[in-house]
C-alpha cells in the first residue's frame, strides 16, 4: 500500500440545494455531478507559464446557477501499489497466480 497526501479532494457526502430548489449531490459514478455541467469564460494569457488558460466552473443543468461542490482536505489515503507475483522465485502473471490461489482455496 502507498500513502498519498492531498490538499483537497471531492467531498463524497456533499449535498446542496440551489436558490431555485434544485438538489445536487456527489455521486459514486463516472460523472460525479450529473445535475451540473461545466461552463467557462474566455481564454486569457498567463505570463507565469506563458500559455493560455480558461477559467471553468459548474452550473445547474436546469437553471444555470453556479454551484460549487464541497471539498475535503488536507488529508491522506492509502492506495494499492504495484503487485508482483512469483512462483519458486520466478515472476508469473496475475492470471497464473489467481489460478494457483484458487486451487488452494
Amino acid at each position: 500500500m502507498i500513502q498519498i497526501n492531498y490538499l483537497t479532494d471531492q467531498d463524497h457526502n456533499w449535498r446542496d440545494t440551489d436558490s431555485n430548489g434544485h438538489e445536487h449531490r456527489w455521486h459514486d459514478a463516472p460523472d460525479h455531478y450529473p445535475t451540473l455541467r461545466e461552463d467557462g469564460g474566455d481564454t486569457h494569457w498567463c505570463d507565469d507559464c506563458r500559455d493560455e488558460h480558461a477559467d471553468t466552473w459548474l452550473v445547474c443543468r436546469q437553471c444555470g446557477e453556479r454551484v460549487t461542490p464541497g471539498i475535503t482536505g488536507p488529508g491522506s489515503m492509502t492506495i494499492p501499489g504495484v503487485t508482483s507475483y512469483f512462483l519458486n522465485g520466478e515472476p508469473i502473471t496475475k492470471e497464473h497466480a489467481d489460478v494457483l490461489l484458487a486451487t488452494l482455496l
